[in-house]
């Protein structure tokens, strides 16, 4: 008689069902549910197994959490939720969720008397993402401020209340520089124009925000900031003007003395002379101007070095010789004269006349 001891192996495998696997840590759907099923070798459900559901991670930790609700049933089932996580350790450094990860999910079914068999599979944990706007006005003055607030919202449109900001501005001031959204998902800051080297200036105040859970969002916000250069307003029209003069007296005001560094005035190009101001006029005088047309040229420049420039034409022109008034012929006087002759004329013809009717008389 022969006796054959032969072992049958006892097996256990997995199979697996689940609706997703994604989850949006900080999101309403954070979790899923792994529906569970345990055989034997022979495909048989295996009632009282134990399941194992982990996420193995290398080189970082597990942003996953699972947690399985017992030993299979008669049918050979169990559940397990797996959960996001914001945060995880890895050797003794906090790590933080921001971008969408991948990591592997294992599955193991244990029962004593039985050897397993893994299943595995890859799910996401993907963070909410963040959205930031930033709202208030489009134009600043030159040193003076504005007031903005900075919205923070989920990919929902719901605000995020504690997300860490920053902000910053290429050109100007802006205060506070970082903060935490309030209950509103808002925060607000103040930017005041300053450091303006030209007329205008287009900054941009760039903001970023983050939390954890949470994928970071930035935004960038252009506005306008500009200068307002003191105004010069002088006695010359702006046709210019004419004289018969070879000097000339060129005087005016300005709108803001306080904000002026400094005035110059020339003439046809030349070398700019420095005038100075009494409480807000000016006034120079330029002389041996020759004949012709000659470009004034005034220039300011205010507190930030901006320049602005101003030009008048004078005209010089060359005084009309007097002229002699005609003389008056004597045309009264010599018709009296002639009157006079012709009356001593005919008196002495009349006289010529009654001295021979006398002279007959005495005869």
């Amino acid at each position: 008689t022969e006796f054959v001891v032969q072992r049958t192996q006892m097996m256990l495998s997995v199979k697996y069902e689940m609706e997703q696997g994604l989850v949006k840590d900080m999101g309403e759907d954070n979790s899923f549910d792994l529906s569970i099923t345990v055989i034997n070798q022979t495909n048989e459900p295996v009632e009282g197994a134990d399941a194992e559901v982990f996420v193995q991670a290398y080189g970082t930790g597990s942003f996953f959490s699972a947690e399985v609700a017992g030993p299979t049933n008669e049918t050979g089932m169990t559940t397990a939720t797996v959960s996001g996580l914001s945060s995880t350790t890895y050797r003794s450094n906090t790590l933080i969720l921001t971008t969408p990860i991948k990591q592997p999910l294992y599955i193991e079914a244990v029962m004593e008397g039985y050897a397993s068999v893994f299943a595995s599979t890859e799910i996401y944990n993907v963070p909410v993402e963040l959205f930031a706007t930033v709202s208030g006005p489009m134009m600043v003055e030159y040193e003076g401020s504005a007031t903005y607030t900075l919205t923070v919202l989920d990919e929902k449109g719901n605000p995020v209340e504690g997300a860490t900001v920053d902000i910053s501005v290429d050109v100007g001031i802006v205060e506070p520089t970082n903060g935490t959204t309030d209950s509103s998902g808002t925060i607000q800051f103040t930017y005041t124009a300053s450091g303006l080297t030209d007329i205008f200036s287009i900054p941009v105040i760039k903001t970023g925000a983050t939390m954890d859970g949470y994928g970071a969002a930035s935004t960038a916000y252009n506005l306008l900031a500009y200068n307002t250069v003191p105004e010069v307003t002088v006695d010359i029209p702006s046709e210019g003007v004419t004289i018969n003069e070879t000097a000339f007296t060129v005087s005016g005001t300005v709108s803001d003395p306080d904000d002026v560094s400094q005035i110059t005035v020339s003439i046809d190009g030349g070398e700019p002379i420095n005038v100075t101001l009494t409480g807000n006029s000016f006034s120079y005088t330029f002389t041996n101007l020759t004949e012709g047309p000659h470009t004034i040229t005034i220039t300011v420049v205010d507190s930030q070095g901006v320049e602005t420039t101003y030009q008048y034409t004078v005209t010089v022109q060359k005084p009309e010789k007097p002229t002699k008034p005609k003389e008056e012929l004597p045309w009264l006087w010599i018709v009296i004269a002639i009157i006079v002759v012709l009356v001593i004329i005919a008196v002495a013809a009349m006289m010529m006349k009654k001295k021979p009717a006398e002279e007959k008389v005495e005869e």
